[in-house]
């Protein structure tokens, strides 16, 4: 039997009004087996498809970002077959079945399925499966080979030239864009065999090409995690529903901060908070009215109120309104909320925040689920950021996704464990935001980070065995435990515009690592922040991010009218498959996190917190209900992962946390 190889395989396209896919190649790392199809006017559906199923049994094709190949391969597909080819979950299998797959699309013969990362081919007895592995590396491609050290000095500088001339890839030669086409799979091939190799210096052998969720379930099944986690008891999955937020994406500004401005981010919060988790195997929830009650328990749901209003910058909880958005109210019937996050809460506003009721959990037991997190941590930091040590930071990063999955058979999901991460994870913002002198110098919120005014003695994180921790990419920055604060000081200030888009004053290229731009894009922030800054000074309500050139992907050009099951009809925009430049409208209205109303001061304008009247209560966490504020934020962050050249790390992890 033949022993296999990694491939890359790899398309290109040409023009701009009539985009045309027009060539589709694949490469092992050495060139020594190249294979190609062409055609100036364009490939065919069967051509891509063929040309795939019938590369040699023994290559293993990996893409990266292939978004964009599979919207120009798939062309040729019925609008309904492409609809439902892009969402898995429509073709799900009875809950019975053994086979987990979704159902496949049928076309001409190929059998066709498409699932997150794996995009499967059949065809008789021939059968090709193309993993993505983009999501591994949470970077665009060229940036992902200078990581992980996969090509020279000169590759890169030429690939990253090409990558600029794609527009006019028609002005070039096929044998010109088949050369730099061949160069890209080359190195992706190169990359994917530096991926499995990283994966077994920590001991992981790497079959599936999901993403960082994929070494994340390889770690979670090493601590046994799928026979320890527990269910909720029927009484509290209601209330634990409730309990259940993301990230905390919160500004207290809008406009021109001056500098300095501090910054202060928690070392992989998440993981930090999964070390602390309460074992559930040997516990016992027991319901209680009594206040005391929840001090020396395991961890503790608390049912609170806040009638008073809170006259400050800042409140404490979150609040889901019925249409799922959220906000942090300073006054509202209140909801359930993990001990942690209640306790600090509860110091900072002690006449505000009311107790009502908790389940608690008791036990004896010094059980710790995730124990084996910081080993993990400390080998990451003892390599690097290359290779295994880039490993040992995605891996451990998506146990939080893994426990919080919610779509298909999710064989690690528990609600309690996800709940209490990110609400541990707010309760360190809430300790810091405790800290000031000054609430109203605490800027803004992000998940694991803080912007201020207000330089903070930030506190020692809890013992994790990790204090005496430095990492070796940067050892002069000193001692980095984790769940440790990392502070940076920003002299020139900062604009802030909405929760996720903020900026450096006068942002340089060297600074666009620091631009954050969820919807956006940071090239795009990079070519409009002084429209942003101006449009904020003339008090105009919109800002319009123009001669914004997209790719008009499968998953946002073909749209259903009606129920699944009602006769529906599909529609596809005549921009499927196209480039298309259009502006982008971009509100700097404050609502739904704050009120509408701001008080300008200057360069910048405060926001004041909204109130929550009635007798709701918080509503439960359900994935079928997104606000209008998160319906418009994934669907522009969908259109991102469309792009050829998709920033990972801009949006999606964002996305997450904000609609979950």
């Amino acid at each position: 039997m033949s022993k296999s190889y990694n491939i890359g395989i790899d398309g290109e396209g040409k023009g701009r009004k009539d985009h045309k896919y027009i060539l589709l190649a694949a490469s092992d790392e050495q060139k020594k087996h190249q294979w190609y199809i062409e055609n100036e006017n364009g490939l065919s559906t069967e051509d891509c498809l063929f040309f795939i199923i019938n590369l040699p049994k023994e290559a293993k094709p990996f893409a990266f970002s292939f978004n964009y190949d599979l919207t120009k391969i798939l062309k040729d597909l019925k609008n309904y077959q492409i609809h439902q080819l892009f969402r898995p979950e429509d073709r799900r299998r009875k809950k019975q079945s053994s086979n987990k797959s979704p159902w496949p699309i049928l076309w001409n013969g190929f059998h066709l399925n498409l699932q997150g990362s794996k995009f499967s081919i059949r065809r008789g007895k021939k059968r090709k499966i193309v993993w993505d592995v983009f999501k591994f590396y949470q970077s665009k491609f060229v940036s992902a080979l200078r990581d992980w050290k996969v090509g020279n000095y000169k590759e890169l500088e030429e690939m990253e030239r090409m990558k600029n001339l794609r527009s006019e890839f028609d002005k070039l030669s096929m044998e010109e864009i088949r050369k730099y086409c061949f160069n890209e799979c080359s190195c992706l091939a190169q990359l994917v065999r530096k991926l499995v190799s990283a994966h077994k210096d920590v001991d992981i052998e790497l079959n599936k090409f999901y993403g960082a969720g994929t070494t994340a379930g390889y770690i979670l099944d090493k601590m046994d995690i799928g026979n320890k986690k527990r269910d909720p008891l029927p009484r509290m999955i209601d209330p634990v529903a409730r309990a259940f937020f993301g990230g905390r994406f919160e500004h207290s500004v809008i406009g021109s901060i001056k500098g300095p401005v501090y910054s202060y981010d928690i070392s992989s919060a998440y993981p930090y908070q999964c070390y602390f988790l309460p074992c559930l195997e040997h516990g016992k929830w027991q319901h209680t009215k009594y206040r005391a009650h929840i001090e020396n328990c395991k961890t503790a749901l608390v049912r609170y109120s806040i009638p008073n209003k809170i006259n400050d910058s800042w409140a404490p909880f979150p609040y889901r309104e019925e249409d799922g958005t959220i906000v942090f109210p300073s006054k509202s019937p209140g909801g359930w909320i993990w001990k942690d996050e209640y306790l600090i809460g509860e110091k900072i506003f002690p006449n505000n925040v009311v107790f009502h009721e908790a389940y608690i959990l008791q036990s004896n037991c010094e059980c710790r689920p995730f124990a084996q997190i910081p080993k993990y941590y400390i080998q990451r930091l003892k390599i690097g950021k290359d290779g295994a040590g880039i490993i040992l930071k995605l891996g451990p990063n998506g146990c939080y996704g893994k426990l919080a999955q919610s779509i298909g058979d999710p064989p690690y999901q528990c609600w309690i464990w996800a709940g209490l991460i990110t609400s541990g994870c707010r309760a360190q913002a809430l300790q810091v935001m405790s800290l000031h002198k000054d609430k109203s110098n605490l800027l803004a919120v992000a998940t694991d980070g803080i912007y201020t005014k207000e330089e903070i003695r930030t506190p020692r994180a809890r013992n994790t065995g990790t204090y005496n921790c430095i990492n070796v990419d940067k050892p002069n920055e000193g001692k980095k435990p984790l769940g440790g604060w990392e502070k940076k000081k920003v002299d020139k200030g900062v604009y802030f515009a909405r929760p996720g888009i903020y900026f450096p004053l006068n942002p340089t290229e060297d600074e666009l690592k620091n631009i954050r731009a969820r919807g956006i894009g940071r090239a795009a922030m990079m070519a409009c922040w002084e429209n942003m800054v101006t449009s904020w000074e003339l008090n105009k309500p919109d800002i319009e991010v123009v001669n914004l050139v997209r790719f008009c992907g499968a998953k946002s050009t073909i749209s259903i009218r009606g129920r699944l099951g009602k006769n529906p009809t599909y529609h596809r925009s005549k921009s499927y498959g196209q480039w298309e430049e259009r502006p982008v409208i971009l509100s700097l209205n404050p609502l739904p996190k704050r009120q509408e109303k701001v008080d300008r001061l200057g360069d910048y304008g405060i926001l004041q917190l909204r109130s929550i009247e009635g007798k709701k209560i918080s509503m439960p966490y359900k994935n079928s209900i997104l606000s209008l504020d998160a319906r418009q934020l994934k669907q522009a962050t969908i259109e991102e992962m469309e792009q050829p050249d998709f920033d990972f790390v801009e949006s999606w992890d964002e996305l997450n946390e904000e609609t979950n």
